[in-house]
């Protein structure tokens, strides 16, 4: 990635292993890398490599692009969801049981 940058067009130290769909299949190795952005992963942006006895056989990448927004939160967790459950739809307001941290996450427009 490092030599041939034209063709990712992202800075390799934003890209993270993801080691839960990263895996060997008898021969063939699949790694897929996800981008990140201060800390938080970009929703479906992704680098991929497939490895067929130690070659690079298929490679390459999906939603990635430079992230111009702020990654800083405008609003706390407590607040957020306070907010996204007031303004919700869902017949059963009544529980907050729906309701688990997802984490922080940047998503591609």
């Amino acid at each position: 990635m490092a030599r041939y940058p034209e063709m990712f067009r992202i800075a390799p130290q934003s890209l993270r292993l993801d080691r839960e769909r990263s895996a060997p299949s008898g021969a063939l190795w699949f790694v897929e890398l996800q981008q990140f952005q201060q800390g938080v992963p970009v929703v479906g942006a992704k680098v991929y490599f497939r490895i067929n006895n130690g070659n690079i056989v298929q490679f390459g990448a999906d939603r990635i692009a430079e992230v111009g927004i702020s990654v800083q939160p405008a609003l706390g967790a407590s607040e957020a969801r306070s907010v996204a459950w007031t303004r919700s739809d869902h017949p059963s307001r009544t529980s907050r049981r729906l309701w688990t941290p997802a984490g922080s996450r940047s998503i591609p427009c």
